[in-house]
């Protein structure tokens, strides 16, 4: 799981088979913590703290944004659109 732009062994929790694009940009990576079996598409690009539960699909092109102040968390079973703008603050 070689990403480009973070080390993954900088998040916060990353689960069982979780797949992570290469082109992945994740601005604070030790906020981030991410369930088992979730899925996140290349040219997505989070910047801001993320809890995924287990089974969520970040679609490629998705931004989630909101600074390292404020939180977004995604149930089970969830998904993005592709190049979804999801804001938080």
């Amino acid at each position: 799981m070689d990403n480009l732009f973070f080390d993954i062994g900088q998040l916060a929790r990353c689960g069982k088979n979780v797949i992570i694009g290469k082109t992945v940009r994740i601005r604070y990576p030790e906020l981030v913590s991410i369930g088992d079996n979730c899925i996140i598409d290349d040219f997505t690009y989070i910047s801001t703290a993320l809890e995924l539960a287990d089974y969520v699909h970040i679609s490629a092109g998705a931004k989630l944004i909101g600074g390292p102040t404020s939180k977004v968390s995604i149930g089970s079973f969830s998904t993005t659109a592709p190049n979804v703008v999801l804001s938080a603050g």
